[in-house]
């Protein structure tokens, strides 16, 4: 009796695990596409070691689950103060399809990054572009600070004087096995300064003595500009740093 219960979880977990690959993203190749049809959404992020992640994807529409695949003959590179590097393919196991490359041009304030949609055949779209706002660095807490999760975690960093920019901020935990990320509420930049509840950076109904090991992310972003001869888009891009604490649940 045993055996046949498991047997029969194994296969509706099985079957269930199948449903959830084919309900992962469809893919359309580009040859098949002008690129009028094609909506891009493109990040790049500069860290504190001055390389800038550039990350790219195509898709039919904003709200469309249908990827685009590159033929051959079609390529997204990416360039950065005189240095150019083509973007390489990353696909999922549900079909997901990035385009991704990294770039080691620094982070100074003002650099333009700029991506190239390049076609054998057809309109290409070479004139996506963002440029880096200013760098910064965090000043506190410093790596590795423990808190117990009754206590404040300040978070204080060199502002950007008189900008009425956001200060993006969230936390990436990993507790009793698990990994989850929390979005916390954005502050003015310019305050410099961040204070949140120990407790809201890790997730609830965790055991007494529970240490979880958190991340803090801070991004100072802005927007860019995408090529008009796409169907639409957006150009994100940002600095950002991070430092790890621990967080200890009484």
């Amino acid at each position: 009796m045993k055996n046949s219960i498991y047997k029969r979880a194994i296969s509706i977990g099985t079957i269930m695990f199948a449903l959830f690959l084919l309900i992962g993203c469809e893919s359309q190749e580009s040859s098949n596409l002008r690129t009028a049809g094609i909506y891009a959404n493109i990040d790049a992020t500069a860290n504190q070691y001055g390389v800038v992640d550039v990350n790219v994807q195509l898709t039919m529409g904003p709200l469309s689950n249908t990827v685009v695949d590159l033929s051959d003959g079609d390529t997204l590179s990416a360039s950065a103060r005189g240095i150019q590097k083509l973007l390489q393919k990353n696909k999922t196991l549900l079909g997901d399809i990035t385009y991704e490359t990294s770039i080691s041009a620094g982070n100074d304030a003002g650099t333009k990054v700029q991506v190239m949609f390049d076609r054998r055949e057809g309109v290409s779209a070479t004139n996506s572009y963002a440029y880096l706002p200013p760098p910064f660095n965090i000043e506190a807490p410093a790596s590795g600070t423990s808190y117990s999760d009754t206590e404040q975690v300040s978070i204080v960093w060199n502002p950007e004087t008189n900008s009425r920019r956001s200060m993006t901020i969230s936390a990436i935990n990993y507790c009793a096995g698990g990994e989850s990320k929390i979005s916390l509420p954005s502050v003015r930049d310019s305050s410099g300064i961040a204070t949140f509840s120990a407790s809201s950076l890790v997730p609830t109904n965790l055991a007494a003595g529970t240490v979880c090991d958190v991340r803090i992310v801070l991004s100072r972003v802005q927007s860019g500009v995408v090529d008009s001869n796409f169907d639409g888009g957006t150009f994100t891009i940002d600095q950002t740093r991070n430092v790890d604490i621990k967080v200890a649940i009484q």
